[in-house]
């Protein structure tokens, strides 16, 4: 899952596991099922956008700004979020945390024609991509993103 000479963040990991569980403090812990649940996230995230990517044929390393939002904007620092391989390394200095943007965006639409009518004027530009029905695709790359380190 992490090579111990990989960084400082691994080797502290590597560090606090103990009993076959990782210690985030004495007395709180997550054992190997609870870190597999952590990998599935975060490979189902990394696998989501490298897709997404790849369909509107983006590098990651182009982009100037990465926007942070949702309950990841809200509970997740940057850095951190770099450490875990959501992103590739030097991402995080790219990255702006906006926290929970939902509210605002509605409460927006709500009071703002200017924005209602840029939203729907912009409504037939938007193309649904879906994952789920790549099965293949899943199946063949999923694997490859259950690791702590950005996939390459």
């Amino acid at each position: 899952l992490m090579k111990q000479d990989s960084n400082p963040a691994a080797r502290k990991i590597m560090n606090s596991i103990r009993d076959g569980r990782l210690y985030l403090g004495s007395h709180f812990f997550l054992d190997g099922k609870d870190i597999e649940e952590v990998l599935k996230v975060k490979a189902a995230f990394t696998l989501g956008l490298s897709f997404l990517c790849a369909k509107g044929g983006i590098s990651l390393d182009k982009l100037k700004t990465i926007y942070i939002a949702g309950a990841m904007g809200k509970h997740a620092r940057a850095r951190d979020l770099e450490t875990l391989g959501f992103f590739p390394p030097g991402s995080y200095l790219k990255m702006r945390v906006l926290g929970n943007t939902s509210l605002l965006g509605a409460l927006l639409l709500a009071r703002n024609m200017k924005c209602r009518d840029m939203n729907l004027s912009q409504a037939g530009l938007v193309q649904t991509l879906n994952l789920g029905t790549r099965q293949d695709y899943l199946a063949q790359e999923f694997g490859r993103h259950m690791i702590f380190q950005y996939p390459g």
